[in-house]
């Protein structure tokens, strides 16, 4: 991680990490498997060639925050089954209940009002990108919102990570790094698809 974090274009193949780290390219394939596992990095091919690079984007550090705001509440759920099935008069119940307690108490600092925020901010996002009706940077939808980048970037990995509040959206990424909605396919049948993507174009009031 440091590797890629310390990279000019905060990106390197894997070819680029066994010759830097100088380790096995076992190794660099354990190493990335386990990054990939947190969500601190992602994959992407070069135009044209099949090898792969290795990226740590600016939103690393949101994606790492709430992938472990989801365990720590899961931690939480399992210590509850746990202390629930040993009984609380049990030490072994006893210890499961501190330990649920303090994975809800950290899980309530991590979701605090300004998670909230950052949430109330993803829907705008969607609505912007409905409304632009076409695929948008994270620079433009800044630009377009006139939010500082951060925010707007903030936005969009709370829309990735949090696909409860797209409703029948999904936030996808296209393969420039420009952001996106589309439906979600479990809410449309394919007759159904057809029929809206042979169905007329139509201009509507609020549109004009």
């Amino acid at each position: 991680m440091a590797c890629l974090v310390t990279a000019p274009s905060g990106a390197r193949t894997a070819a680029e990490l066994v010759q830097r780290l100088r380790v096995s390219p076992a190794s660099v394939s354990k190493a990335v498997g386990y990054l990939e596992g947190l969500d601190v990095l992602t994959r992407e091919h070069e135009p044209g060639r099949r090898r792969a690079r290795y990226v740590i984007d600016d939103d690393v550090w949101l994606r790492a925050w709430l992938n472990s705001a989801r365990r720590n509440a899961v931690w939480a759920e399992t210590a509850q089954v746990g202390a629930d099935l040993f009984g609380p008069g049990t030490p072994a119940g006893a210890r499961l209940e501190a330990m649920r307690q303090f994975f809800v108490g950290v899980h309530r600092d991590m979701t605090s009002p300004s998670v909230t925020v950052a949430l109330d901010d993803a829907v705008t996002v969607l609505a912007a990108l409905l409304h632009a009706a076409r695929p948008l940077a994270t620079r433009e939808l800044a630009a377009a919102l006139g939010w500082p980048q951060a925010r707007a970037a903030t936005a969009v990995q709370a829309a990735e990570h949090q696909p409860e509040v797209c409703g029948p959206l999904t936030l996808r990424r296209t393969p420039s790094g420009a952001h996106l909605v589309t439906a979600q396919h479990g809410r449309l049948t394919p007759a159904q698809r057809t029929a809206l993507a042979q169905s007329p174009t139509r201009v509507w009031p609020w549109d004009t």
